[in-house]
């Protein structure tokens, strides 16, 4: 069943913060986009900026981390890092990032 609202996304991330943590080295999460300002659709996906240890941020986890989370969450599921994120949107998405 696909995540409805804002709460229910971060209700999701807060419980799973440890296995996240264990499983795909996530130290850090923030949710933005249309999800964080409880502005979403039926056919939204869930933004997420995400810091990952250095020694296992790479490709294959990337892919991983999206894959279990898409699943989880029932929606297509975009992930960034803070560093990669273009200046010229950089402010926007930092003002409305809600880290859980």
């Amino acid at each position: 069943m696909a995540v409805k609202s804002k709460n229910e996304v971060i209700a999701y991330l807060s419980k799973n913060k440890g296995r996240l943590r264990k499983e795909f080295g996530v130290n850090r999460l923030g949710l933005f986009g249309s999800f964080a300002k409880d502005l979403q659709s039926e056919t939204s996906d869930i933004d997420l900026i995400v810091e990952i240890d250095k020694a296992r941020k790479n490709l294959h986890s990337y892919m991983q981390l999206r894959r279990h989370l898409e699943k989880e969450l029932g929606r297509k599921v975009d992930i960034g890092f803070e560093n990669t994120i273009k200046s010229s949107i950089k402010s926007k998405i930092l003002k409305e990032l809600i880290y859980v």
